[in-house]
This record gives C-alpha cells, sequence and structure tokens, in this order.
C-alpha cells in the first residue's frame, strides 16, 4: 500500500483544527475571549467563555508557542469552573490537538475518545461532537487504521449534517472526494472523485469558504483531472492552487500539490523528473512544522532516491522516517484503538445480556400473571 494519504493528512487535518479560526488571529480571539469573560452574568457567559478560549487555545498550540502548557492550564481551570456540559470534553478536544501537533499519536487519540464520549453524552447539538470524530478518524489515519477512520468520518458526517456544521461538512466532502481519489483506499474511482471535488467547489463557493478550502479544492481537482487524461483542467487547476496557496503560505496544500505530481510521474518512471518535484515539496513540508508530514515526505524521498540508485540518500531519509514513527507511537495508538474497540464491544453484549435478562423476566412475570387469573 502506497503512502499517498500526504493530501488527506496535511489538507484536513489542519483544517480541522483551525475550524472557526481563519479569519481571526491570536490576538483578537483573545481579546473575544477577555470580552466575553468580563461581561457579567449574563446568559450563555459560561459557554462562549470556554468555546472562545478553546479557540485561542488551538491556535496557539498549530503555532508551536513555548507557552503552550501554561495555555492548557488555564483551558483545564476554564473547564473545571463551568457549568456547561460540554466544557470536558472541549477540553479534552484541545488536548489531543496538543498531543497531535507535538506527534504524540497514542495520547492523541485517548484525548480525542474521551472528547467523544463526553461529547456525545451531553446530547444536541453535535457540532462539537462531529469535530472530535474529525480529530479521532485523522489520527486513526495517521496510525494506518484506514477503515476504522472511514467509519469515524462517515459518522463525523452524520453529526455535521444533523447539527449544520457547515465547515466540517465541506472537510467531510473533500475527504470523500480523496477517497476515491487515493489508492491507499484501494478504490481510484477517478470520476467519484471527481463528484464530491466538484460538490465541495460548489459548497465552498456557496458559503464563501475562499483562501486555504479554495487552495485546497484546486489540488483535489488538478489531481483528478490529471488522472482523467484532461492535461489543460489540471495544470489550470494546479496553478490556481499553486498561487492562492502560496499567497495563503499554505505550506501544507504545496507540499501535497508538488507530491501528488511527482507520483504520476514515477508511474512512468520518470523517477528524476519526480525527485526534483519532491525536493521543491520537501522545503514546504519542513516550513510546515508537523512531525507527521515531515516523516512521510521522508519516506517519499527515500522510495524516490532508492529508485534512481542514490543509497546514501535513500538510508539517510529512511533511517529520518524510522526514528521519526518510534516518536510517533503509532503502533501504540493502533493498540489503544484495539482495546477500546473490545472495551465497546464487551459493554455492547453486557446491555445484550441485561436486556435479554429484563426480558425472560418480564415474560416469566407475564406467564405467572396468567396462572393466577387462570
Amino acid at each position: 500500500m502506497k503512502y499517498i494519504l500526504i493530501h488527506i493528512l496535511l489538507v484536513v487535518s489542519i483544517a480541522l483544527s483551525n475550524c472557526l479560526l481563519y479569519s481571526q488571529g491570536a490576538d483578537s480571539l483573545y481579546r473575544k475571549f477577555l470580552a466575553t469573560s468580563k461581561s457579567g452574568d449574563i446568559p450563555g457567559r459560561d459557554t462562549s467563555t470556554v468555546k472562545d478560549y478553546a479557540a485561542y487555545a488551538i491556535w496557539q498550540i498549530n503555532d508551536r508557542v513555548k507557552y503552550v502548557p501554561a495555555i492548557l492550564d488555564s483551558m483545564e481551570g476554564y473547564s473545571s469552573q463551568s457549568s456547561w456540559p460540554k466544557s470536558y470534553g472541549i477540553n479534552m478536544r484541545v488536548k489531543a490537538r496538543s498531543y497531535e501537533v507535538q506527534g504524540d499519536m497514542d495520547q492523541s487519540l485517548y484525548y480525542y475518545n474521551l472528547a467523544v464520549d463526553s461529547l456525545r453524552n451531553a446530547g444536541p447539538p453535535y457540532d462539537d461532537l462531529s469535530t472530535s470524530l474529525i480529530g479521532s478518524g485523522f489520527i486513526l489515519l495517521h496510525s494506518g487504521l484506514y477503515e476504522e477512520a472511514f467509519q469515524t468520518f462517515q459518522e463525523a458526517n452524520a453529526f455535521a449534517l444533523q447539527s449544520g456544521a457547515i465547515r466540517n461538512q465541506l472537510q467531510m466532502l473533500d475527504f470523500f472526494g480523496d477517497y476515491y481519489y487515493y489508492s491507499a483506499f484501494g478504490q481510484q474511482k477517478f470520476d467519484s472523485a471527481s463528484k464530491y471535488y466538484l460538490l465541495a467547489r460548489e459548497f465552498i463557493v456557496e458559503h464563501g469558504f475562499y483562501g486555504y478550502f479554495e487552495s485546497d479544492n484546486y489540488h483535489g481537482l488538478a489531481n483528478v483531472y490529471r488522472r482523467l487524461g484532461q492535461k489543460d483542467s489540471a495544470e489550470k487547476y494546479f496553478q490556481k492552487c499553486l498561487t492562492l496557496a502560496e499567497e495563503a503560505k499554505n505550506y501544507g496544500v504545496i507540499y501535497s500539490l508538488y507530491l501528488d505530481k511527482a507520483e504520476t510521474l514515477e508511474e512512468k518512471k520518470k523517477f528524476k523528473e519526480a525527485l526534483e518535484l519532491k525536493k521543491e515539496a520537501y522545503k514546504y513540508v519542513q516550513a510546515s512544522g508537523f512531525i507527521e508530514f515531515i516523516a512521510r515526505a521522508d519516506h517519499q524521498l527515500y522510495l524516490t532516491y532508492k529508485a534512481v540508485g542514490d543509497y546514501a540518500n535513500a538510508l539517510n531519509y529512511y533511517e529520518k522516517y524510522n526514528l521519526a514513527q518510534d516518536s510517533m507511537k503509532k503502533e501504540a495508538a493502533a493498540g489503544r484503538y484495539a482495546e477500546l474497540e473490545a472495551k465497546y464491544n464487551a459493554k455492547e453484549k453486557e446491555d445484550e445480556i441485561i436486556r435479554l435478562q429484563n426480558e425472560n423476566l418480564q415474560q416469566a412475570r407475564d406467564y405467572l400473571f396468567w396462572i393466577l387469573i387462570i
């Protein structure tokens, strides 16, 4: 199975983390939080304080500021003082994102699952639950659990539609396009991929999701038109994507754009041309700063250097890749998922046994009742 989930992992995972934040910086988010926290005893203040500080915290986590631990402590405090039923789940999602950015997939999955369980129990509306499910889904993807991730995304999409979470709906349209495009999912139905990318395009125009989302969408369209043999359309969207992504410094999108084009060259055995594109892409993935993505870029360079016979560079990038895999604890994350799934199945069986016992007890009571009547 090829490592060609880079588009999904870079683009949607970052989009998830920045949900609701694109037009705002850390300063404006913090000012919004302060205004809410000082607004006095008004309806919804408790809820808004937690949500506003969580938005600020996630922004700073993504920027890797040195005082993230202090921010997490403050988030814990606001959450524990809040009477809002979703405050705990929001806090767990913030923690999950902090571990995801650090590259610790095991701890990230642990906290995403706590967030999902808490937000599910908190009841509707389910927009925050949808967001946490998307986060969990990407950790499963990072850990190689593709089928489990797909099921998680389907559930996330259902809650996004139910709650009207339009950004999450857009992310899922993009993911389903990727699902049919990338070979790792075993689909590669390019007409279906095109359908979802075009639906996403309509969604972007309808709701005004330009900038990041638009450049990402152009990336998907460039890919699928290249595969469908429509070279002019592919090049048009490639250039549109590159221009927008460079303006917005969307390094992950640019990396994916170059990498996916390199892959099609490798399929034609044009390894030297592919290598040049991958080397260019590597500059952008390093600028993104995400450990997971840099590790995958190392693996891609290892494969291509090996193909051109440059074994010294191949070994160098292979060693980098392996070191990163160990640090990210992916096997532990996969093991944690298996453990959680086993507990969930055991709980379902226990509930079924209790249900059957109650049913049998009721039948016995009904039988005795009719015996007494007779």
